[in-house]
């Protein structure tokens, strides 16, 4: 994969020609700055998997005294790609990558956002990406595997290869599974984590049966609430108040977010002849309000 993202570095009749063949843009180059730059490369080498040998084979030639493909980059990747049990394994690697990188590149990249209910969201989205990581599920790969063993459907299926295959799968994916758990699970990032567990809370939606106070600790490594002592106490005074107005919430069409704003909106008036109506959790109110990453980073809690 190294080899072939370098033929279009420094060519850009290489990335027109490739993307004639093909007949749309894709990303070909990838920024070493941007972590998921190098998966959306993958994803397009995997999509267009079929292009890629002819357009290697074909004898482009020069421009200007100069090859139109980088001549070694050309030779790697042809090498892998006429080797068959190389390139069979590459199919299956990259269909890897779609089965299991998909959920966590998107679990992680809008996890980035400052806007909308993401940080409520966060730890259901870390443990979910986790456990499709962990899974032995693999739709995409195994249809490739598949095609690989039935020569696209000419013979029976070859199921010795077959189990090979799959087993290459799983191997080449499982050191991702074990450095995300790690990661997770590792004191330097424990505090985040129990933190967005934490904000689940302010999800008037979800199953508060097992909710206690003790739920609500890691609130305390916020920044906000180390300044304000006070307002965690009132956060726990309140609970049952919180929870109350939490029983008949099913759903929230226009999301978490949006639920407290209402909360605070009936506390107020734009009517200077009526008053809203006092809350009996205002505390919660205001913490959730406030609820963007950037106003929640401590010295030891990175971002969202």
């Amino acid at each position: 994969m190294l080899h072939w993202p370098a033929i279009f570095v420094a060519s850009h009749m290489a990335r027109d020609l490739w993307n004639g063949r093909i007949g749309t843009y894709t990303a070909t180059t990838y920024s070493t700055t941007r972590w998921h730059d190098g998966f959306k490369l993958e994803t397009t080498a995997f999509q267009y998997y079929p292009d890629v040998l002819p357009f290697l084979e074909d004898d482009i030639g020069a421009s200007n005294g100069n090859p139109v493909i980088a001549p070694e980059h050309r030779r790697q990747c042809l090498a892998q790609q006429w080797d068959e049990d190389r390139n069979e394994k590459l199919q299956v690697e990259l269909a890897a990558v779609q089965d299991k990188a998909t959920r966590l590149v998107q679990t992680t990249y809008r996890n980035e956002g400052e806007y909308q209910d993401e940080i409520f969201r966060v730890h259901d989205r870390l443990t979910s990406a986790l456990q499709s990581l962990e899974s032995d599920l693999f739709p995409i790969t195994r249809a490739v595997v598949k095609d690989i063993c039935t020569k696209k459907g000419a013979q029976p299926v070859d199921e010795a290869k077959q189990d090979l295959l799959m087993a290459h799968a799983r191997d080449c994916t499982r050191p991702a599974a074990e450095y995300f758990r790690g990661k997770i699970e590792s004191a330097d990032f424990n505090v985040s984590v129990a933190m967005y567990k934490a904000f689940r809370l302010f999800n008037p939606a979800m199953d508060h049966a097992a909710t206690t106070t003790d739920d609500l600790l890691p609130l305390k490594e916020l920044r906000y609430l180390q300044n304000q002592p006070e307002m965690y106490d009132k956060l726990v005074e309140q609970l049952p108040a919180y929870l109350a107005a939490c029983e008949n919430v099913t759903e929230l069409e226009s999301g978490i977010r949006m639920w407290w704003q209402d909360q605070y909106r009936a506390t107020t008036s734009s009517d200077e002849d009526e008053q809203g109506v006092p809350s009996e959790f205002p505390q919660w109110i205001e913490v959730s309000l406030r609820c963007k990453c950037h106003h929640l980073t401590s010295s030891n809690v990175p971002s969202a």
